[in-house]
Formats: C-alpha cells, sequence, structure tokens
C-alpha cells in the first residue's frame, strides 16, 4: 500500500531495531540515540526524531548531549541503512475532472495511515499533545488544518493545459467535503485518551503508547516507567491494596466504607478509559478545611499527571449540555465540580454521561451530529450537599468528619499527594494489579447488590475490593437512594394512599373531598402546598415517578372509556394485573 509519512521507513525502522519510544508532539519523536554509549553516565534522553516538514523535506536527528554537533540525520539514516529517498517519500495523489469523490476517499485514507487522524464521533480530530502541561486533548480539524494536513502527507498534482502534472496545494472543496461527510469508512474510531496502560474488554493489558485499535483508545505514557507483572497475583494484589490505603492512613473517614469508596475511586480513575461506564465521586464534609479537595486531587492523580482545575457546576439543563459537550469532546481525564455550595441535580445531560457510553449534541454550524465519549471520571465535593434524586445511584459518597472544632489547625505527618506526584507510575500500576489480579483469579465471585447501568464497573472495581476484604465501597450510593427525599415522599403518599383507597382508581380532582389530614399534608408537599388543589403539578409529579417501586407499592394511571380523564391507582407489586379496567365519574361507594 502507499506509505505514510508517520509510518515512513525512518519510524519503522526505529521501531523494529527497538530505537522508538513515544510521540513527543505532532511531529517530534522520542527515540534511543544509536549511539548512546557515548553520553555521560550511559544516561537515555534527550534524542529525538524530525519528521519531514516543508523546511526539512526529509526531516531531522537532534541529540542533546555533547555529541550532538557530531551526529545529524544523514548519520542516522545511516545507522538505519536508509536513504534519503526513503526518508521522504509521500503518496501522490492526482486531480482530475470528476475525480472529486475519489480525491475525498484518497484524502481520508491518506489522514487514516497517520494513525493520529480520528473518527471522534463524526468529526475529524487530532491527538495533540499540550507542550505546556505534557497532557494530552483531542482538537477538532478545521478545513484550513485538514487541508495543511494532506499537503504535509501527500503530494498533489494536476495536469496543465499541455497536459503536463504541476504540483499543487489540496483543493480546499476536498478538505471542507470530506469534514462534511455523513461517516468516515477509513479513519479509525477514537472513544477516548488514556494517560497510563490500561484494560481492553477481555482484561488483556495494553503496555504500548499509542492507539489501540481493539479498545479504539488513545495512550500516552512513558512504557519505561511503569512495572507490571505479567500474571498479578491475589498476594500482590493484596500488598498492592496495603500501599494505597497507606496513602489514606490521616483521611478522617467516617466508616470503612468511606475510606473503601475512596479506594474504588483510585481504582476508577486509574482504568476509566476501559470502562463503558463508572459512577462519579463526591467527597462530603460538615466543615472547611476537612480535605475535601485535597482528596479529589489525589484520586485524579491516578487519572492524569495534571491535577484538574475545578468546573463550575451548571445552574440549568440548557448550561449543562453545552458545558459537557464542550469539555468531554477533548477527553479529558476528570471533570472536577469542587466545592459545591448546593445538592448535585440530576440534570438530564449530567445523567446520561454518568450512565451512558456517549452523549450527542449537532455541530455548531453543521448539520451533522457529534458523539463523545464519556470515559471522563466525575469528581464533586462540598460541605453538607449531596447527590439527590437521580443522582443518588450514580454518585458515589466519601464521607469525611475531622470531629473539631478548628479542622484548620490539625497537624499532618505526610504527604500523599506529594508522594503520588512522584511515584505517580508505581502508584497506578498498584490499582492495575489489584483490578487484574481480581479478573484473572479464579476465586468465586463475592455476592454485591446490583447497581444499575454500572455493571461493569461492579465485576472490576467493587467486587475486587470487596474479594480483598473491604467494606463494599457503593454502600453510601444505597444508603443515599433510600434516604432520597423524592423518594421518601413517594413511599409516603403511596402508603397512605394504599391505605385510604386500596388499589381503586382514582381522579386527581375527586382527592381534596376527603378529610384524611395525613395523606392531604403529603399531597400538600407535592404539590406545593395546595393541599391537593393544584391537579396539573400533582399528575405531572406521578407520571414522574408511575410505576417506581417503594415498598411494594407503585402508581400506575389507568384511562377510562373516554381517553381524556387519567385515574390513578396504587397498586401491590405482587398483585399487578394486566387487566383492564373502566372507571366511573361517581363510584365513591366504597370510601363510605
Amino acid at each position: 500500500g502507499e506509505q505514510s509519512p508517520f509510518d515512513n521507513e525512518v519510524l519503522r525502522t526505529l521501531k523494529i531495531r527497538g530505537l522508538y519510544k513515544r510521540p513527543l508532539s505532532d511531529q517530534r519523536h522520542d527515540i534511543t540515540c544509536p549511539w548512546l554509549q557515548e553520553h555521560t553516565d550511559a544516561r537515555d534522553n534527550g534524542s529525538a526524531y524530525f519528521e519531514p516538514s516543508e523546511d526539512f523535506p526529509s526531516g531531522g536527528f537532534k541529540c542533546q548531549h555533547s555529541h550532538g554537533d557530531q551526529y545529524h540525520l544523514s548519520h542516522l539514516l545511516d545507522h538505519l541503512g536508509l536513504t534519503l529517498e526513503d526518508a521522504r517519500s509521500k503518496p501522490t495523489i492526482h486531480v482530475r475532472p470528476g475525480s472529486g469523490p475519489k480525491n475525498i476517499k484518497e484524502a481520508e485514507r491518506i489522514l487514516a495511515a497517520t494513525n493520529r487522524y480520528f473518527d471522534r464521533g463524526g468529526q475529524i480530530c487530532i491527538v495533540q499533545p499540550d507542550r505546556a502541561s505534557s497532557d494530552i486533548a483531542i482538537k477538532p480539524l478545521t478545513p484550513p488544518a485538514i487541508t495543511t494536513a494532506l499537503s504535509r502527507f501527500a503530494t498533489w498534482t494536476k495536469a496543465n493545459r499541455n497536459g503536463e502534472l504541476r504540483v499543487i496545494d489540496p483543493p480546499p472543496a476536498i478538505a471542507s467535503q470530506l469534514m462534511e461527510a455523513e461517516q468516515y469508512e477509513l479513519l479509525p474510531v477514537l472513544k477516548g485518551l488514556a494517560r497510563q496502560p490500561g484494560l481492553r474488554q477481555d482484561g488483556s493489558l495494553v503496555t504500548r503508547s499509542g492507539y489501540d485499535g481493539e479498545s479504539m483508545t488513545y495512550f500516552h505514557f512513558d512504557e519505561e516507567r511503569y512495572d507490571l507483572a505479567k500474571d498479578p497475583t491475589k498476594e500482590q494484589a493484596e500488598q498492592s491494596l496495603i500501599e494505597i490505603r497507606a496513602l489514606l492512613a490521616e483521611f478522617c473517614f467516617v466508616d470503612a466504607c468511606d475510606e473503601a469508596a475512596a479506594i474504588s475511586a483510585m481504582l476508577t480513575a486509574a482504568i476509566r478509559p476501559s470502562l463503558s461506564t463508572a459512577p462519579g465521586f463526591h467527597v462530603m464534609a460538615p466543615t472547611m478545611a476537612a480535605g475535601k479537595s485535597y482528596l479529589t486531587n489525589l484520586i485524579a492523580m491516578f487519572a492524569s499527571s495534571n491535577i484538574p482545575g475545578s468546573i463550575t457546576f451548571p445552574s440549568n439543563e440548557e448550561e449543562c449540555r453545552k458545558l459537557l459537550i464542550s469539555e468531554l469532546a477533548a477527553s479529558p481525564a476528570v471533570m472536577l465540580f469542587d466545592n459545591l455550595t448546593r445538592d448535585l441535580i440530576p440534570f438530564k445531560t449530567l445523567c446520561a454521561a454518568l450512565t451512558e457510553e456517549a452523549i450527542k449534541d449537532r455541530i455548531l454550524g453543521t448539520n451533522k451530529t457529534l458523539r463523545v465519549s464519556t470515559r471522563t471520571l466525575f469528581l464533586s465535593s462540598g460541605n453538607n450537599v449531596r447527590p439527590v434524586k437521580d443522582m443518588t445511584r450514580r454518585f458515589i459518597t466519601i464521607c469525611l468528619d475531622p470531629q473539631t472544632e478548628r479542622p484548620t489547625e490539625r497537624q499532618y505527618q505526610s504527604d500523599p499527594l506529594k508522594t503520588v506526584r512522584q511515584q505517580r507510575e508505581t502508584y497506578v500500576s498498584h490499582a492495575l494489579t489489584i483490578v487484574r489480579a481480581f479478573l484473572a483469579s479464579a476465586d468465586t465471585r463475592p455476592n454485591a447488590r446490583g447497581l444499575s447501568s454500572f455493571d461493569q464497573w461492579t465485576q472490576w472495581v467493587r467486587k475486587a475490593l470487596i474479594w480483598l476484604g473491604m467494606t463494599d465501597p457503593a454502600t453510601r450510593a444505597f444508603e443515599s437512594i433510600e434516604d432520597d427525599p423524592d423518594r421518601e415522599s413517594l413511599g409516603r403518599l403511596l402508603h397512605l394512599w394504599h391505605s385510604a383507597f386500596k388499589c381503586k382508581p382514582m381522579k386527581l380532582r375527586d382527592l381534596s373531598i376527603f378529610s384524611n389530614i395525613e395523606l392531604t399534608d403529603a399531597l400538600g408537599e407535592i404539590d406545593g402546598g395546595e393541599s391537593g388543589g393544584n391537579c396539573r403539578r400533582l399528575s405531572g409529579w406521578l407520571r414522574r415517578h408511575e410505576r417506581q417501586i417503594v415498598d411494594g407499592l407503585r402508581f400506575e394511571r389507568v384511562t377510562g372509556r373516554g381517553g381524556n380523564v387519567d385515574h390513578w391507582r396504587c397498586a401491590s407489586v405482587s398483585s399487578v394485573s394486566s387487566a383492564s379496567f373502566e372507571p366511573t365519574d361517581t363510584d365513591l361507594s366504597f370510601l363510605n
């Protein structure tokens, strides 16, 4: 097939010889210097290969050590047994009348062959390192950027009036039509980014930096800095757990389940790009200076070497949708809502981002829809604020309590965040060891209550910690579900309704004629204190909770003959029947 500059003879041969390390930027690659034995103390750093460019058609080589002025690209090529022609080879695309569709397909093939341009949910993007932070991000391409890339990776020609071929710039129409294509057949699909080794769906380990086609994930890490056992044992997992728990020794967890939840957050951070879905983690305390932000930063270090900046929690659904689409498009390792002043509200898009593999929205200025992966770790913290309603099952709460009047005066003996900064690869390896040892174990899997939408997380993280003797890290989530005020209101109304009417269907407008004080008060809590008088608001609330089961009871809507008036009844789940009911407007005698 046609040769790609990214896979050109120089890079291909460097990889074969074991001299290639990792990409440093869009055109620079970290390599082992062939003359390493001449380095002071034989240190292996500071050598780079530069790909061909307009200024350097054959590319370049630079070693930062003292002999750097002696060795150039020609010496590197001689060492590899290559020629200048090998180094500068580029495919040629001929532009002819009527060749537009073919040229567009060829252009896509050229970008796909580089292994750096991807299909990110219907948008052409590039994985681009940030020189300032050393992190990577996904950047969408504009038509001019696509044109530049096509010019760089291929030679474009067109015949003049005399039939002679001349070199031209890629036609702008090619770039525009390629960007606006409804789908891409050749560009590799990119689900997300990983800043450390990760796991494929079958549990196998990805140990090489770069794009992994099986997991559709781009990995970016220094391969030499990770020491991962080939077949980790339970004993190794137990030792890794001891090392991770030592980081948390001075945190004031309320209960054992809170420590387990914090460790589960660290494991989740380390493998989040490998999980289809995962819950968020919320750190809560009764007072300031309890270590909430410190703990979220410590957890975040297991996902990336960069501590994330705090994001303001959105105030409405529209703001939430725009924020999440914008942030997740770049595939950040972590999204952090720090120091919340109100409860975690279940905005529709945020709920979807936590329980679905992707969310989508229309790309501004086009008719295309952008679908972005949600493989990002969600963290939040706040004083006495918590997940509510639909957030209760989507966030695992970690409770801290220093139990002192002046927590700011507490003295700490260690600095775990600094420790992980200095030895991040070691601690990420510990997290991976725990998960991998559990997945490879033949032990009987421990029991754990089902947590809807997070089955894989339960199988890989929750059960791994229970397997090692820890409390279920999802304990607080189940407590939050049980203690949720909305659930409490529903449960109270179900019991009072069932006590008053049994399973008899009722019109909402007829509820106000009865003098059951407790039922009237319960209805008033729901419809804004109007004592059952606001039927529209009560109907909307019941529709939102229709068929939701609490204590074996649930509300069901029954439509009468006319089809215009809804009746509601409280049904026992054990006695739910599919038989139809035809209510009347006046049959209320059973209440007498």
